[in-house]
């Protein structure tokens, strides 16, 4: 009766622990899939996801692009038309972006190939009288306006810029022109011997969009006295 009873007992014991194994198992195994599935995200709604967000960052940086251009445009726009068939005793307004004034050609003069002891590099110099007129409204530095003008013999090529600095008897053009100020000045630079020559703003200026367009095309004969 007694080894019966243990029997049963054991048994019992046996059962209920297969039992609470098998219990825990079940449990382990929904948890894991309960965790799978938290952890597992749709395909789609990734996707859709990354089109929303790479769409915004798109309109972002075009926005960006768009105030970056509008904030070029709004440095400097020339509204000055160009003056290009100017003659000797005209005037054009040139704009530029370190300010706006008027500028006229009074004369030309070929002087030979020296002046003040000081040959020409070229062939002759030829000097010009300028008038300047300041119609800003804020200072103009000499200097840098007389910086982007020169002369040439040829369209296709570069200017030959002001030395005036070289020469005693020539007037330097320098220092400050205030707000409705006009002053007369010279400009004198090395030439070839040539039939027409072209007083103008530095093609490169021009190409650049600080500047219009100026120019004055002098005759040899009108340069020889």
């Amino acid at each position: 009766m007694k080894k019966i009873l243990l029997t049963t007992v054991i048994t019992l014991l046996i059962t209920g622990m297969f039992l609470i194994a098998c219990s825990d198992e079940g449990d382990s195994a929904e948890g894991n899939e309960q965790d799978t599935e938290s952890e597992t995200t749709d395909p789609v709604e990734e996707t859709e996801g990354n089109i929303e967000n790479s769409t915004e960052e798109a309109k972002d940086i075009e926005a960006e692009n768009d105030d970056s251009s509008d904030s070029s445009d709004g440095l400097f726009k020339v509204m000055e038309e160009d003056q290009t068939d100017l003659k000797i005793g005209e005037t054009a307004t040139v704009q530029t972006s370190i300010g706006t004034y008027k500028l006229t050609v009074n004369a030309a003069e070929i002087v030979g190939s020296e002046l003040d002891g000081v040959s020409t590099e070229l062939e002759q110099l030829i000097v010009l009288d300028l008038t300047f007129k300041n119609v800003d409204d804020k200072p103009l530095n000499a200097e840098d306006i007389m910086s982007s003008l020169g002369i040439t013999d040829m369209l296709e090529g570069s200017n030959n810029h002001n030395n005036a600095e070289a020469y005693e008897s020539i007037d330097d053009f320098e220092g400050e022109l205030v707000p409705g100020e006009e002053r007369n000045t010279q400009f004198i630079a090395d030439v070839y011997t040539a039939e027409e020559y072209y007083f103008r703003q530095n093609p490169g200026v021009v190409a650049a969009g600080t500047s219009n367009d100026v120019m004055w095309t002098i005759t040899a004969e009108e340069a020889r006295k």
